[in-house]
C-alpha cells in the first residue's frame, strides 16, 4: 500500500498512517504470483472487477516481475532498520548479522562519513568542491576538476554497459541460464534486463556509485598523501592502479579540453574498452588469502552496507536490494568478458569476439 500510495498519489510512507488518510479499500486481488493492485475510494462503494488471465502465470516476464516488485517493497518499507555502530568493536561481534559479514572490522577507526560522502554521485554542480569531511586534521575534498572527470568516468560506463547490454540480448537463453548458475546444472530462468526501466537504472547508479567511490579515494590518497588502505580500507592491486591512472589521464585532458571550449573531442573508444578491462579486473580478483576485504568490490559490497544518514549498519533485509543490484552488473560484465559480442580492439592485447570460440558454453562456465 505504501508503493502504491507514493507512486500513484505522491504521499510519503509517514502520512499514510494519519488518521484523515485511511480509507475502505476492495483488495480486488492478492496473490504471490501475479501482478498486486486494488482500488481505493472514499466511501464502500467498491464494486468487484473481474481479473482477466491466470491469477498464478509461471512466465519468465512474470518471474522477473514478481522479483522487481519484492525489492520495491523492501525499499518502500518506513526507513532502513539500522543496527547501533558503536565504539566498542565486541558489541557489533555480538551481533550474528555483523558477525557474519565482518563490517565492524573492515571499517574499525575509519571515518565513516568520508566512506560515505566519497559513494554519493556527482552533483550536477561540477564547478564547485565537494566536502567529504574532517579526518585526522585533514579537510577531506574533492576539487571541482576531480569531480568533472568523475563526470566523464560515468558518462564512459553508460557506453560500455550499452554495449554489455547488445551483447546479453544476442545471447543464446541456454547460456543465460548457466550465467545464474551455481552449481552443475543450469537454472531455468535466464539471466534478462530488469523488466523495469527503473529498476534498470537503479542497478547501474549501484554501479557507478563504485566507480565514484574508488576514484575518488585514490584521487583524496594523492591529495593527502595516505594509502587508500589507511583512509577507508580499500586495496587495490597494482594493475588495477594502472588502469585507473590510465583511464583518469585521458579523460582529465578531456575534461581540461571541455573547459577549454575545445569542441573536437578525440575518440573515445579506447577509454571505453580499457574502463571494460578495469570493470573485469575487479571482478575477476579472486581472493587466495580469505581476506574478503582486499578484493574492491567485496569492500565496496560493505560500503552500501553503511546507512548514508544514520552511518550506520543495515539490517539483512534493507541491504537486500543493494547487494542484488551490484551481483546483477557484475553477472552483465562478466558475460561480455567472456562472451563479447564484437572484437575489443583498442586494447594492448585485444579481446577476440564470441565467435573465435568453439565451445561458448565451456567458456562461460570457467567465468562464472
Amino acid at each position: 500500500m505504501k508503493r502504491h500510495a507514493k507512486a500513484k498519489h505522491n504521499i510519503g510512507a509517514s502520512k499514510c498512517v494519519q488518521e484523515q488518510s485511511k480509507y475502505d479499500c476492495y483488495l480486488q486481488s492478492w496473490t504471490k504470483h501475479s501482478p498486486k493492485y486494488w482500488v481505493v475510494t472514499r466511501d464502500n462503494s467498491s464494486g468487484q472487477q473481474e481479473i482477466d488471465g491466470q491469477p498464478h502465470s509461471t512466465s519468465e516476464h512474470e518471474y522477473l516481475t514478481r522479483m522487481e516488485d519484492e525489492e520495491e517493497e523492501q525499499r518502500f518499507d518506513s526507513g532502513l532498520s539500522t543496527v547501533a555502530l558503536d565504539a566498542e568493536l565486541e558489541h557489533d561481534e555480538n551481533t550474528e548479522w555483523l558477525r557474519g559479514c565482518e563490517w565492524p572490522t573492515w571499517f574499525s577507526g575509519k571515518p565513516i562519513h568520508v566512506i560515505v560522502a566519497a559513494a554519493a554521485l556527482p552533483s550536477a554542480r561540477t564547478s564547485e568542491d565537494l566536502s567529504l569531511g574532517l579526518w585526522n586534521g585533514f579537510e577531506c575534498v574533492s576539487p571541482a576538476h576531480t569531480e568533472r572527470v568523475i563526470w566523464k568516468i560515468l558518462e564512459a560506463s553508460k557506453i560500455v554497459f550499452q554495449r554489455c547490454e547488445l551483447t546479453l540480448k544476442q545471447t543464446p537463453r541456454v547460456l543465460r541460464c548457466w550465467l545464474r548458475s551455481w552449481t552443475p546444472s543450469f537454472l531455468p530462468y535466464p539471466f534478462e534486463l530488469p523488466q523495469r526501466e527503473p529498476t534498470q537504472r537503479r542497478y547501474y547508479v549501484i554501479h557507478e556509485r563504485f566507480l565514484c567511490y574508488i576514484f575518488r579515494i585514490l584521487a583524496l590518497s594523492r591529495n593527502i598523501k595516505e594509502p587508500t588502505k589507511e583512509i577507508s580500507g580499500l586495496q587495490l592491486t597494482t594493475a588495477q592502479l594502472a588502469m585507473m591512472n590510465h583511464i583518469w589521464d585521458h579523460l582529465s585532458v578531456v575534461s581540461q579540453q571541455a573547459d577549454c571550449g575545445v569542441l573536437l573531442e578525440p575518440s573515445l573508444d579506447g577509454v571505453h574498452e580499457n574502463l571494460f578491462q578495469l570493470l573485469v579486473m575487479f571482478w575477476t580478483d579472486l581472493l587466495h588469502d580469505g581476506n574478503m576485504n582486499r578484493s574492491a568490490i567485496m569492500h565496496f559490497s560493505g560500503v552500501l552496507g553503511i546507512h548514508p544518514t544514520e552511518l550506520c549498519f543495515c539490517k539483512p533485509y534493507d541491504y537486500t536490494p543493494f547487494i542484488s543490484a551490484l551481483l546483477w552488473v557484475g553477472r552483465l560484465i562478466i558475460l561480455e568478458y567472456a562472451l563479447p559480442l564484437a572484437l575489443y580492439n583498442h586494447l594492448k592485447v585485444p579481446w577476440p569476439e564470441r565467435t573465435a570460440y568453439a565451445d561458448q558454453a565451456q567458456r562461460l562456465r570457467e567465468h562464472i
